[in-house]
Order: structure tokens, then sequence, then C-alpha cells
């Protein structure tokens, strides 16, 4: 097992070692794929383009972008959710009919979504403007992140991340390439028809690797039945070994029982297999009821992520400076470019997370047979190696975190003029610095602890405790919304709401580690409870 890597022989340690630093790096490549492309391309097409529109333009364009994607992700975050769990469970099944027919139910709803907020958007800026041309182009790059976000999903959950990303390149760079033309020629409205464009391609694209993925799957059942035939043989060409006096009664006996065990698993997953294929069509209502708390938690998730920013835009209205397109410029320039650090720590905590599941099975192997005491410190060692990977994320977090730091200044000198004696400043113990740097320094220390309250809520979600994960986020995002009015009040400086993110996520990973050690430990009483 690569975790118990310090009982391996020395040069089994080493290609151990070899083996997850080779696929840290090709998860912290290919998971973050479509964001480092979405980067990559606005930092280059984004030059362009705010050189090519006038301020008034650069600034309908930074208040289209800010709001529909933050509002998009939030809105879709359960519909993501709910559609990775049934598609995955569906897949492990082989009931991949059910599976696509799902992912038309998701993307129907996504409609109705895109719809209802078309409508809002109308509404609002009907009671506010004469012209609608803005909430119409909110409302089309609404839905085409809107049906983005709901296609990679189950694509993200099957771990297909290459093709995810050659699909996604293939969209999105013919989008933010034709976007610098609509610039040129059509202004606010080809940038936001283009980069849409792009995107619903991607979708599009997405979508159809998917069904083929569910087109040439496995069949589950037929696969299991025919283990159960070539078991039925081994088990008669067992009996007839010992009735010629080639095997002695102990030998035979072993053999009987350990196959035979295997014959009833095969036995008990046909009928699961069988009880599944049952129940018919899964609903968007049936899984609403039976996975409430997994969609509720995703959606807090990602709310948590933009509480204070939403909080810096309702408090500070819009700042447009530079060539970063945002709606306040200067906290958004500091924290996107620290969340850049996410993407070796979404790397890193896939990597970790492939060690979760063997050592958790290897630790509750016993439940049913070893005495309580036993299992009860197999179960404290595995707590003791799960907060090993949080600390470890931390630690590696913090290596990137110091290198982005040392760079810091210049990357965001490339956005910003940080000499500008317009450019807001932070005086804090008697240190003065422009405000993006200032958000910027913070919010690299808050990545460390988004890291570990991740890694806390993904070993929630693989223990099944969705319902704890939904109080994990929710007190992460109270935490974050209670943090910045309190912290801009006492500094009056919103920019100070930064450390709101920083100490929300300090307080997730208490609380995150807190939870996942009670839930360890009560894992026997829960399996014996069901017993009763």
């Amino acid at each position: 097992m690569e975790a118990d890597i310090k009982t391996l022989p020395s040069a089994k340690r080493k290609d151990t070692k070899l083996r997850l630093i080779g696929r840290f790096l090709s998860y912290s490549l290919l998971a973050n794929g479509p964001w480092l492309l979405v980067i990559v391309c606005s930092t280059i097409t984004g030059y362009y383009i705010a050189s090519a529109l006038l301020p008034s333009e650069r600034a309908t364009l930074g208040l289209i972008i800010s709001l529909a994607t933050p509002l998009s992700l939030i809105s879709t975050a359960g519909f993501q959710a709910l559609e990775t769990k049934i598609v995955l469970d569906k897949i492990a099944i082989g009931d991949n009919k059910t599976a696509g027919r799902f992912t038309l139910k998701i993307y129907a709803l996504t409609g109705v979504l895109c719809l209802v907020a078309a409508v809002i958007a109308i509404g609002v800026e009907s009671i506010f403007t004469a012209s609608l041309s803005n909430s119409l182009l909110f409302a089309v790059q609404f839905s085409a992140l809107s049906f983005l976000w709901v296609a990679v999903a189950p694509i993200i959950g099957l771990r297909k991340f290459g093709q995810l990303t050659a699909i996604f390149a293939a969209g999105s760079i013919i989008g933010y390439a034709l976007s610098v033309f609509g610039a040129l020629t059509f202004g606010v409205s080809g940038v936001i028809g283009f980069q849409s464009l792009g995107f619903f391609s991607a979708s599009i694209g997405t979508f159809i690797y998917l069904n083929i993925i569910l087109k040439s799957g496995k069949n589950v059942a037929a696969e299991l039945a025919a283990r159960r035939v070539a078991l039925f043989k081994i088990l008669e060409d067992i009996r007839t070994r010992f009735e010629k006096g080639e095997l002695f009664i102990d030998e035979y006996q072993r053999l009987v029982k350990e196959f035979g065990q295997l014959l009833m698993k095969i036995e008990h997953d046909i009928s699961e297999v069988k009880n599944i294929g049952k129940q018919g069509e899964v609903t968007v209502i049936s899984s609403f009821k039976n996975f409430l708390a997994l969609f509720l938690a995703n959606t807090l998730y990602f709310a948590t992520l933009w509480a204070d920013r939403f909080f810096v835009w309702f408090v500070s209205g819009q700042a447009t400076a530079g060539l970063f397109l945002a709606f306040n410029v200067f906290y958004e320039t500091g924290i996107n470019i620290a969340q850049w650090i996410l993407i070796p720590g979404v790397g890193l905590i896939a990597v970790l997370m492939e060690l979760f599941t063997p050592n958790f099975q290897k630790a509750v192997s016993g439940t049913y047979k070893d005495p309580l005491p036993n299992l009860e410190r197999n179960l404290k060692d595995f707590y003791k190696f799960f907060r090993k990977l949080v600390f470890t994320s931390m630690v590696v977090i913090l290596t990137f975190t110091i290198l982005l730091n040392v760079f810091g200044e210049n990357i965001i000198s490339i956005f910003l003029n940080l000499s500008d004696p317009l450019t807001p400043k932070i005086n804090i113990l008697g240190f003065t610095m422009p405000a993006a740097l200032f958000v910027f320094r913070i919010a690299t220390i808050g990545v460390i602890f988004h890291t570990a309250t991740i890694l806390c809520y993904l070993g929630l979600m693989y223990l099944e405790q969705h319902s704890l994960n939904v109080w994990l986020m929710l007190l992460t995002l109270l935490a974050n919304i209670v943090l910045c009015p309190l912290l801009t009040v006492v500094t009056g400086s919103v920019y100070l709401a930064v450390f709101g993110y920083l100490l929300a996520f300090i307080i997730g990973t208490v609380i995150g580690l807190q939870l996942v050690h009670k839930n360890i430990m009560e894992f026997p009483y829960r399996a014996y409870s069901t017993l009763l």
C-alpha cells in the first residue's frame, strides 16, 4: 500500500515516492486543465481586450463577467454534485442508460435555471435603465458558464482529466481568440458572444464525450454472471479432485470455504444490481430527497468561496483600473492571483485522497471480527494518518505560498500600476502597501487553510457524511459573512475583509478535523447498529 511507504524496502520506497510525485504533477496540470486554460487565455486576451475597449466598456464587461461567474457556479453547484453522484453510482453497477438519462434531466433543469436568471436580470435592469443590453449579455454569459459547469462535473468525477482538458482547449481557446476580434469589432457584446460560444462548444464536446463513455461501458450484470459460472466450475473441479484422492480433507475444506465465500459475495452483488435495476428511473425529485445534504454542502462551499468578494462589491461599489477585468479590481486582482496556489493544491488533494480509501478500508477490515478495543486503536491510527495528510498538504502549499509571494508584486504589477497615486493603500502596523498587494499577501495564507478544509470536506464525503459537510460549510460561510463587515467596521477599510476569508477557512479546518475525528471513531457503533 502506498501509504505505508516507510515499511517498504529502500528501492521500492523511492519508486513509490516518484510515482506519487508524478501523479501530483499530472493532477496539478490536468485536473486543473480547464482552470489553467482560463487563466492563461483570459490573461493574454484580456490585455488586448482591455486595450481595445473604452473605460466605460471595460467597466461593463467587468461587471458582467464578475457577476456571471460566481452566480453560475453557486447556482449549479448542487446540480453538479447530484449529477456526479448519480452518474458515478450508475456506471459502477453498469446502468449507463439511467446515468445518461439523468444527465439530460440535469441539463434540462439547468436550462430552466438559465431562463429564470435571464428573467430576473432583465427585470432588474428594466427597473433602473431603459436599455436591456447588459442583462441580455449577462444571461448569455451565465447560461454558457452554467452549462459548462454541469458538463465538466461528471468527467472530473470519472478522473478523465486529460480528455477534459483537450476538449475544453478546443472550445475555449477558439472562443477567447475570437473575443479579441469581437472586442475590436463589436465591443462588449462581441467579447461576451465569442467567449460564450467557446464555453458552449466545450460543453457540447464534453457532453458528447460523456455519452461515448456511457455507451462503451461494461455490462456489470453480465460480468458478475460470468464470474459466478467460473466459480461453479472451480468448485466442481475441487470436488472432483477430492473424490479422486488428489486433495486432503483439510485442504479441500479450506478451498471450498474460500471459493464459497467468493461465490456468496458475487451472489450478493448480483442481487444488489438487480435491486438497483428494479428501482427504475432516477428522477430529479428523488435525487433531491436522497442527496439533499450533498446538494446543500456543495452549494454552501461555493457560496463560502465568494462571500468576501460579494461583501466587498456591495460596500465599495465598482472599481476598475489596469488590465484586470473585475468588479473591484483592487480586491479581486489580489485574491484571484493568490488562489492560483489552488492549482497545485487540487493536484495534491487528488493524490492524498487516493491514499484515504485503502487506508480506511484497512482500518475497518476487522469491524465484525476483531475486539472493539483493537478496532478503536486501528481507527485512532487512521485518524492520525488523515491528520498527517492535512498537515502535509499545509506544508506543501506553504512552500508554493512562499514562492508565489516572492514574485507576487511583479505579477500584480502586470495588471495594475501599484505606484499610481489613485491606487488604494493599506496602512497597518505602520506599514503602507497597495491594497491589491495586501489582499494578495493575506489571501495566500488563507489558501493554505482553504486546501486543508477541502481535505476535511472530501474526507467526510468519502465517509458518506454529507449532513456533517453541510454543517462544516455553513459554519465556515457564516464565519466569512460575520467577519467581513466586523473587520471592515473596526479597521475602516473594506480591503481587510480578506481576513474574513483567512479566518473563515482557519475555522473550517479546525471544525473539519474535529468532525472527521468524531465520525471515524463512531464508525464501529454505526456499523453495529445496522445489525440490530
